[in-house]
This record gives structure tokens, sequence and C-alpha cells, in this order.
């Protein structure tokens, strides 16, 4: 077993990619009598060619990273965890090509239900009993288990948001507290989010809310992607048929690397901290 986290994911990949150009690998994987050899070669070169399950944790890793990982047979699973719950949630195990971008089934005696507004409700043997002398906080989101009428059963609202797909796998859709209105709509940032992880040559990505000269809320899109491989104009005409208009960002800023917080995961608050002309994409290294 292998696991990492979408940084190193993405810094393994850059890393393949500064010895290899994407056109020479894809060039070679299309060649039936080398495709194994190569992607042997980098798994090697990778140092995790003897482990069996591969996976990504901390926090989504983007549909088209798993998407370039498989094709040299690296097959990420992914999963779903909170430490409150021991990050004993679901699994996609065995890989799926068909379910990337799906956080799986639940574990064995996870019970996971899912609220009318998508938040993701969890009652499962390894969740915790309270935050250390913080009662408040564990009175919000350790409740009486509304799905059950059993006197001190409790089960544990994640702040998730996600949806059930017909063959009983969830999908991750993002934070409740990422939910936004723009123009009136209500919008999910996690759900554009994935569909900008979904295209190719966008290797991670971040949606933030920036509100511009009249007060009016924006969505703004922070990648990391070369601006001269995957333009503005690109990302707007291929979101087109994934969003719906008023979930399609206005702005676009294009980075080297994210900023990280003592967690390791995305530090939103330095994200929107970057100061930036509105009227046109912008450059940043961090």
């Amino acid at each position: 077993l292998f696991i990492s986290v979408p940084r190193l994911w993405t810094k393994f990949q850059m890393g393949v990619l500064a010895k290899m150009p994407q056109k020479k690998l894809d060039f070679l994987l299309k060649i039936p009598f080398l495709n194994k050899a190569v992607a042997k070669k980098i798994r090697e070169g990778l140092g995790i060619s003897n482990a069996r399950l591969w996976a990504s944790g901390s926090a989504p890793l983007a549909p088209a990273v798993i998407e370039w990982f498989a094709k040299v047979g690296i097959n990420i699973s992914e999963g779903w965890g909170m430490t409150e719950n021991s990050a004993y949630g679901t699994g996609s195990v065995p890989f799926r090509h068909d379910k990337i971008g799906c956080i799986g089934k639940p574990y064995e005696g996870v019970d996971i239900r899912t609220s009318e507004e998508g938040e993701i409700q969890v009652k499962a043997p390894c969740n915790m009993l309270e935050y250390y002398l913080e009662p408040e906080k564990t009175a919000e989101v350790f409740v009486s288990n509304p799905y059950k009428d059993t006197l001190g059963d409790v089960i544990y609202r994640t702040g998730d948001i996600g949806r059930w797909l017909p063959d009983g796998t969830l999908e991750f859709m993002g934070r409740k507290d990422n939910q936004v209105k723009i123009r009136g709509f209500r919008v999910e940032l996690g759900e554009i989010e994935a569909a900008l992880g979904s295209l190719n040559l966008i290797k991670q990505t971040a949606v933030l809310i920036h509100k511009d000269n009249t007060g009016q809320n924006q969505l703004v899109a922070y990648l990391i992607a070369d601006k001269n491989e995957i333009s503005e104009d690109n990302i707007k005409t291929c979101l087109a048929d994934l969003l719906t208009e008023h979930r399609i960002p206005l702005h676009y800023v294009y980075m080297e690397a994210f900023p990280l917080n003592s967690a390791d995961k995305v530090d939103r608050k330095a994200l929107a901290a970057i100061d930036y002309n509105f009227q046109r994409s912008a450059n940043f290294v961090p």
C-alpha cells in the first residue's frame, strides 16, 4: 500500500514530465511492444513499483491526475474519511476507471446518510466521542441520529456534501461551507473544482469567491497549469459543456504551486490574499 497527498502526486507527475515531455510519453504509450516497458520504468523510477494498492488522501485529487497515472499502471484508489471518524469512511477498491471522481462505498460497519441538503452524515465504530474541551463544537456536529429512534444513538454531521450514484457509490461534491450565491443562484465551489480538475493539462485547482469593485461576488479559479498549453478561453469553452453559465469562473490565476497550511492542505486564505488585476488573468509564483 502506498498513500500520498495531492501535492506530492502532482510533484511525481511533474518529475516524470521533466524527463519525458507529455507528447513523447503519449507517443511511446501508444506503441504496443514499448508501452508496458515505459510504464514499468516510470513506476520503478518513482520507487512505488512494488505497491499493489495506491491511494491519495488529505484532499480530493484532480481526476485528470488520476487518469494520467492510470496510463502508466498506477491506479490511484479514492476514498473518504475525516479525523473525527479515524478516516474510516468509504473506499473505491478495487480501482475502477469508470468510477474516477467517486469516493466509493462505505466500509463494513459504517452507516452513511445524506441529508436533504446533501450533507454526508456518518455513524461508524471509529467515530470519536468529542472534541477536547470544546463541548459547544461537539454538540454542533455530534447529534442525535435522526434516522433511528434510539436513545443515545449519535451521528456525525461532517459538513461535506455528497450524492449517491445508482450503483450505491458516493460522489464527493465539496464542503457545505463552500456553498455560495452567484447572481441569485446557489453554487457549490467543489462542483466547479471537480469540473476544472477533469480537464487535461490542469493539474490542481481551487475556486474562491472575490468581490468586485461593485461588491458583487465573482468566481475566481486558481490553477496549476501552463497558460501556453491551456488558455483561459479554452477552459471556458470546455466548462460550457459541463457547467451552467453562472458556475463558470470569470477570472483565472495561473500558478506554479499552491500555498499550503500546517495540515499540508491548500491554504485558501493565502490564495484569497493574492492581489491581482480583475481585468485580466494573472500569473503568480508563490
